[in-house]
């Protein structure tokens, strides 16, 4: 298994080719290895960026197609504010993991 920590701040979008494909390509996809993304999160965790999340956590888990050209993805541990002491998926406004869980 190979993996990566990247928190790609901001501006958005976020793109998954263009934040891991490279990486991607040259480690999981030439040694036939699972991938997985070890940490990372939306940047500014600011009210304003509720959008920004929302599509980022939409193209980690896969809603918008990116993450389904690597069939080596296998998933992301998503951090925040506190990663320290709080775990939650989602600061402030809880409706941002309620929407990417109902899509």
């Amino acid at each position: 298994m190979v993996g990566i920590d990247i928190y790609p701040g901001n501006p958005a979008p976020y793109n998954f080719t263009t934040i891991y494909g490279s990486f991607i390509d040259a480690f999981s996809t030439k040694y036939n290895k699972p991938f997985v993304i070890g940490e990372t999160g939306a940047g500014d965790t600011s009210s304003s960026t509720f959008t920004n999340r929302t599509a980022f956590l939409k193209t980690l888990s896969g809603y918008d197609g990116e993450a389904s050209k690597y069939p080596t993805y296998l998933g992301f541990s998503w951090f925040e504010y506190n990663k320290e002491a709080d775990f939650r998926v989602v600061m402030g406004n809880q409706s941002i993991a309620t929407n990417i869980l109902k899509t």
